[in-house]
């Protein structure tokens, strides 16, 4: 109970997205209570990185489950994730109820802020993780593929090429890399990622294949979210935006956004436990077949990591594309509703603020 009581906490009072999540957590864990060394943080905090999956949802999870196995797991990752995962599926059955005039107002908004909040975070992950040529290249290619490819896999191939550049770029070999280790857990992660292809447009697979695919988490999601059918089926462009820009106001995972959509479409509260549950468990398993390995960091695993990311960086920005669109053919007001949101970003504004008060300008205006 103890590990569920300090990570629920936490789940109410986690807000600014990863970065300020994982921070919170070596504070508490490390620091405070000493559940585990930096050593073993550290550990955790790369593997997290290198991993597809939400980063400090992982981290969370790892925690308990060094602190109290499989039970300490559940507990950590149910207390984080539960007040984002409820109050965005409450918030996705009761969008019907508002005035589809102010529902509509308010969103184009909140739109124009998340154009900035993307374009943000994209660009501080570039000042952070892409110093060489090679890195802007593999950007370019990402943003590309993100824009014009028609099949995710295209996207989940560049990744991979990009990870093994990486590698190259690094003068090392795949004997580098920390030998795997075949367990119960990665053993899932593969025959569940198999079935999800398999079944196609189902809304579990859908939601499977996205947190089986996404290396970075947070907004790096965005463009996986949105090419999945079977997630994208009940959001209008206006329920979609209003409730991305939800997800920013509220403390948590962002990954928590999948309930939304899945309670919208399938217009129930199970559709969105199960597109929750489906979204972490990719990542869930990965993190959990690797917590007990021995906590020595590998050049190998960051060589990869230099290559993959920025691809995944480049895919994040394609993300702007269809947004950047509507805002050319909304006119002047638009672009001055983003530079007015990006000057209050490089002012550090919190977000949630932000959302607050884009959607209350859009909704009087």
């Amino acid at each position: 109970m103890t590990i569920f009581r300090l990570f629920l906490t936490l789940g109410f009072t986690s807000f600014g997205g990863p970065a300020a999540h994982l921070a919170l957590f070596h504070q508490v864990f490390v620091r405070e209570r000493q559940w585990l060394s930096a050593q073993q943080y550290q550990w955790l905090l790369a593997w997290s990185s290198a991993l597809p999956g939400p980063s400090s949802s992982q981290v969370g999870l790892g925690i308990g489950y060094l602190r109290g196995g499989l039970w300490g797991a559940l507990a950590a990752w149910l207390g984080f994730t539960l007040p984002i995962a409820t109050l965005l599926i409450a918030a996705a059955l009761g969008v019907q109820q508002v005035s589809s005039a102010g529902l509509d107002a308010a969103a184009q908004s909140i739109q124009w802020l998340i154009i900035a909040v993307i374009a943000k975070a994209a660009w501080d992950m570039v000042k952070q993780q892409v110093h060489q040529r090679y890195q802007a290249l593999l950007l370019v290619i990402g943003v590309l593929a993100g824009v014009f490819a028609t099949h995710q896999l295209l996207a989940v191939g560049l990744v991979a090429l990009g990870a093994v550049l990486g590698l190259q770029q690094s003068g090392l070999s795949l004997g580098a890399l920390p030998k795997p280790r075949m367990n119960i857990f990665s053993a899932l992660f593969i025959a569940i990622g198999l079935l999800s292809f398999l079944a196609g447009d189902q809304l579990w697979a859908a939601a499977y294949r996205v947190g089986a695919l996404v290396i970075g988490g947070g907004h790096v999601a965005l463009p996986w979210m949105q090419n999945e059918a079977a997630l994208m089926q009940g959001a209008t462009t206006q329920t979609f935006w209003a409730g991305y820009g939800l997800t920013q106001a509220l403390p948590g995972p962002m990954f928590g956004f999948a309930g939304y959509l899945g309670a919208l479409a399938g217009g129930n509260v199970l559709s969105g436990v199960v597109a929750v549950l489906a979204v972490f468990l990719p990542g869930a398993l990965l993190i959990l077949a690797i917590a007990r390995m021995p906590a020595t960091q590998s050049a190998g695993t960051q060589a990869l990591l230099n290559g993959a990311v920025p691809v995944a960086i480049g895919l994040l920005f394609s993300a702007l594309a269809t947004p950047l669109d509507w805002a050319y053919r909304a006119g002047l007001d638009a672009w001055l509703s983003i530079a007015l949101a990006g000057a209050l970003l490089a002012a550090r504004v919190p977000v949630p603020y932000l959302v607050i008060g884009f959607a209350v300008l859009g909704w009087v205006r």
